[in-house]
């Protein structure tokens, strides 16, 4: 009798009464609400694991684990040589059948190389200990590392949006210091004509507004934001330095931009740039002349700042803020090259540094430039 009978009661119908008598079967652990499950006949005749020597009615070799130790870790160890056919060098001329051949001389049919190299990483380029220009004396550095610590750097501001949009006209105002030795003359919002004479000490003429607003401008909208402004050199004397840069205040007045904390800038006399380094700077490019449009721009995104300057409209060269620095740089007691305050995460007044006869003109109109961004 099959199990279709089973199932149905068939046997019954016809009479089969040797199994009337019988218990019916249960399958009820069969159906999908019982999946997973197991009956109690199941359970019964699960195997069950003995000690030796205890008698079970199941199958001999299903009572007790099986004789012996489990095999080594190692049972299957690796061959102790290279197959036939293959040297230490990939490939071997002694199997029979192969021939060993030299990589191909060029590329495959229809490729063009591009014979770049990737450089490897830059050095870290260290300052120079004097600039090949004008220096400073020690007790000036001095002074201005005295300021710096008795004025801590000013946290970032609010600015509302109507002060917002004066900056990005560039009605940001121009200011000099008390012991400036010259004229600032007002050429309408945007531009300023500065006139030194030729006893004048180092002084830094900083900007009103900040140009660039650590909680306005930080890169949001199109993920980029690149602050930029130009001056015009008229007289430029051999003895005189000019000085173009950026800075977080305070700042010392008496000292040019670049030569202390949260200061970045370029030099004429040494055409040098300086992030926070009062000795000789890192050379960038030549000097400064008379005649010539020099513009500084910084331009942030997504973390990164790089510094770029124009000389008559054209890029002259730029660099990330944050490059790596000289470890030897890194452990002067003084301007350590350290550039917090550059990377977007306070604000930035531009800040302009005289020394000597000078005649220059500033102007903090739109450029083009500030829709450029980083270049690589």
């Amino acid at each position: 009798m099959g199990l279709w009978s089973k199932l149905t009661g068939k046997d019954k119908e016809h009479g089969d009464s040797s199994h009337d008598d019988k218990k019916k079967e249960d399958y009820s652990h069969l159906s999908s609400e019982n999946k997973g499950k197991s009956s109690k006949a199941e359970q019964e005749y699960r195997p069950v694991y003995r000690p030796p020597g205890e008698s079970s009615s199941a199958p001999p070799g299903y009572d007790a684990p099986p004789p012996g130790p489990p095999p080594p870790d190692n049972f299957y160890a690796p061959p102790s040589q290279l197959p036939p056919s293959f040297g230490l060098a990939g490939g071997s001329s002694h199997a029979p059948g192969y021939q060993d051949y030299a990589p191909p001389m060029g590329p495959p049919p229809g490729y063009v190389v591009y014979n770049v190299q990737i450089p490897p990483p830059a050095v870290p380029s260290r300052s120079k200990k004097y600039s090949q220009g004008l220096n400073a004396s020690e007790d000036d550095a001095e002074a201005g590392h005295q300021y710096c610590r008795q004025n801590p750097v000013a946290r970032p501001a609010y600015f509302p949006p109507e002060t917002l949009d004066r900056i990005s006209r560039g009605e940001i105002g121009l200011y000099m210091p008390g012991h400036f030795g010259g004229h600032l003359t007002p050429e309408g919002n945007r531009r300023f004509e500065i006139r030194s004479h030729k006893d004048t000490e180092d002084a830094t003429l900083l900007s009103g507004l900040p140009l660039y607003s650590s909680l306005g401008h930080y890169p949001r909208d199109k993920a980029y934001k690149t602050i930029y402004y130009e001056i015009k050199i008229h007289k430029l004397h051999d003895d005189s330095s000019l000085a173009i840069g950026y800075t977080v205040v305070p700042t010392p007045p008496m000292r040019l931009p670049g030569w202390h904390r949260g200061g970045l800038a370029v030099h004429s006399d040494d055409g040098n740039r300086y992030i926070n380094d009062p000795y000789g700077g890192k050379e960038f490019t030549r000097p400064f002349e008379e005649g010539e449009t020099i513009g500084l721009g910084i331009r942030f995104r997504m973390g990164m700042a790089q510094a770029f300057l124009t000389r008559n409209g054209r890029e002259a060269g730029h660099w990330m803020i944050d490059e790596p620095r000289d470890w030897e740089d890194t452990q002067r007691l003084n301007g350590d090259g350290n550039v917090t305050g550059l990377m977007g995460d306070n604000d930035l007044y531009a800040a302009i540094g005289v020394f000597g006869k000078v005649e220059f003109d500033v102007d903090f109109g739109y450029n083009e430039w500030q829709d450029s961004t980083i270049q690589h």
